[in-house]
């Protein structure tokens, strides 16, 4: 969002905080937006880093550069501190992006155990009940969270979904090739570990048999440990690990099938996968349980197929969306276009900004 609200010609910047420095804040800047990092202090095996107390001191004193929007990411005291005193000048339009639904046992927040999760449950719940009430303009990706933040008194939310850049995607079979995978394989992706990844792996086992040349690749934390619990689908894995931008868009590019397998859980309600997006853009069609965001997304983007959110579910929809894809005639087709016009980056920068300026002005006419 930074890039390309810069490419729309606003200056942005963005203020975070480094585990690798304990001296002095650094600087750095990525894609052409400078970047601020405040070091950090020890201690952050006790608590977490942003609730860190020596790390909110040093973001408090640290400060920011005058602006006339500061928009806070993530209910953490480390940020939100400063935000609130900056708040109490009242000299911009002050913004709080909720993306997620902290509060809740996927993080082990909701009935924590032990001082680290203790005092960061204490900091969240805390934070993301007052916050909302507190910003003049709310930005979430979730229509259930919206509606949250308006029952906590939030006066104004925008719904921002995470985009996708206009940029064609690669040849399958010159990705494949890039991350030596099998190149006359049908392929089904998992990218990182949120969300059942155990049923990806049950879906694969289901359909060795009946699909001789279906395989399971997968990116990001390493699940070697959960693919040895299927030892006869161990050869029909590829754990490619941990990727730099240039191979995870290989492997994106690679998939006939991307896979968000969730539950029905309070967290999954509130969220929407960026991956779900990304493999689209990417040319992957997507089968993703029919949950939350992604259940509202989904019904209106061509290529996404949505199935039940439990493990039966999933394993039923997966057998039948793989014999799908090896009849093209019936396979669900994706409209690229379609996809660029709700989730361009420069498309939803321009809402944002959008939404800035009318807070602004409502702002100005209320003084």
């Amino acid at each position: 969002m930074a890039i390309a609200l810069r490419r729309l010609g606003h200056e942005v910047h963005v203020y975070s905080q480094t585990n690798e420095n304990h001296l002095r804040t650094t600087h750095a800047e990525r894609d052409g937006v400078p970047y601020h990092f405040c070091p950090t202090v020890g201690g952050n095996r006790l608590v977490i880093s942003p609730v860190n107390p020596g790390n909110i001191a040093r973001r408090l004193v640290a400060g920011v550069a005058p602006a006339d929007v500061y928009h806070l990411f993530q209910p953490y005291p480390s940020g939100a501190l400063p935000w609130l005193g900056l708040l109490a000048r009242r000299d911009g339009v002050f913004a709080y992006d909720w993306d997620d639904y902290w509060m809740n046992d996927e993080f082990g927040l909701k009935h924590p155990k032990g001082l680290n999760r203790r005092v960061t449950a204490l900091w969240v719940r805390f934070l993301e009940t007052y916050l909302p009430g507190r910003c003049d303009l709310l930005t979430t990706l979730s229509h259930n969270i919206a509606a949250l933040a308006h029952r906590l008194l939030c006066v104004r939310s925008e719904i921002v979904y995470n985009g996708v850049w206009r940029e064609p995607p690669l040849d399958r079979l010159e990705a494949r090739d890039r991350l030596g995978l099998v190149r006359d394989a049908t392929y089904a992706g998992m990218m990182g570990w949120s969300g059942e990844a155990d049923w990806a792996m049950d879906g694969l086992d289901a359909c060795l048999d009946r699909f001789p040349k279906l395989r399971l690749a997968w990116c990001g934390k390493d699940c070697s440990e959960l693919v040895r619990r299927y030892p006869r689908a161990v050869g029909r894995v590829d754990v490619l690990g941990y990727l730099n931008e240039e191979r995870l868009a290989a492997f994106k590019a690679s998939m006939d099938l991307g896979l968000i397998p969730m539950a029905d859980t309070a967290f999954n309600q509130y969220r929407l996968p960026f991956k779900l997006t990304d493999f689209l853009s990417a040319g992957s069609r997507v089968l993703a349980s029919d949950v939350g965001e992604t259940a509202i997304v989904g019904r209106d983007l061509p290529g996404v197929l949505l199935c039940r959110p439990d493990r039966a579910g999933w394993i039923d929809a997966f057998g039948a969306t793989i014999g799908d894809l090896s009849h093209e005639k019936t396979a669900p087709r994706i409209d690229r276009e379609r996809l660029l016009e709700s989730f361009e980056w420069t498309r939803i920068a321009v809402r944002l900004a959008n939404a800035y300026a009318s807070v602004r002005t409502r702002l100005a006419s209320a003084a």
